[in-house]
């Protein structure tokens, strides 16, 4: 996004870039704070969503040379990972039995950095060979086109009730911390 913001802004300011990435850090960590009153699906569709406008408005910014409005959309790609995060987080921590959440949580820790780590090299390799802001079209299509099966998907492990469809734990599986007959 610094990069970005500097090809669409004309301007050499590194803070402008400093501004960016504060700016998607400190939204990331409000959508969490506000996500947390809210269930893992509730969280997760919000982020999605949020993710949606967020690409929508940066590929606005890129096209009509809208820097503000490439800053905005920081701000909405900050609320989107933060509440999806927090959503996928909240989804899996219950599926696993008190003595494997640490095991789980060092998975799901690995996992969060590569699925954003690989895109971002792959990203910084594909601009230096077609260029930033066709790399941030190709890179924009696909967190929409993520972003979109992601609503569908969840909506559709949805039962009747609006209440999300879980996999029952056996009672032969979680031991001790199990209550009821």
């Amino acid at each position: 996004m610094p990069s970005l913001l500097k090809e669409v802004a004309g301007s050499d300011a590194t803070w402008m870039g400093g501004l960016t990435v504060a700016a998607l850090t400190v939204s990331g960590a409000t959508a969490i704070l506000f996500a947390r009153r809210h269930s893992a699906h509730a969280s997760l569709i919000a982020g999605a969503a949020a993710l949606i406008i967020d690409v929508c408005m940066i590929f606005s910014s890129v096209a009509l040379s809208l820097p503000l409005a490439l800053l905005l959309g920081s701000v909405v790609a900050g609320l989107g990972f933060g509440a999806g995060f927090l959503g996928a987080l909240r989804s899996v921590v219950p599926l696993a039995a008190p003595q494997e959440r640490a095991s789980l949580m060092a998975a799901f820790y690995i996992e969060s950095y590569l699925a954003n780590a690989v895109p971002a090299m792959a990203a910084g390799y594909l601009a230096q060979q077609i260029g930033l802001v066709e790399t941030a079209d190709i890179f924009g299509l696909f967190i929409l086109s993520l972003s979109i099966l992601a609503i569908v998907l969840g909506n559709l492990r949805r039962d009747g009730s609006g209440a999300a469809k879980t996999p029952e734990t056996p009672r032969a599986e979680c031991g001790r911390v199990c209550k009821g007959p």
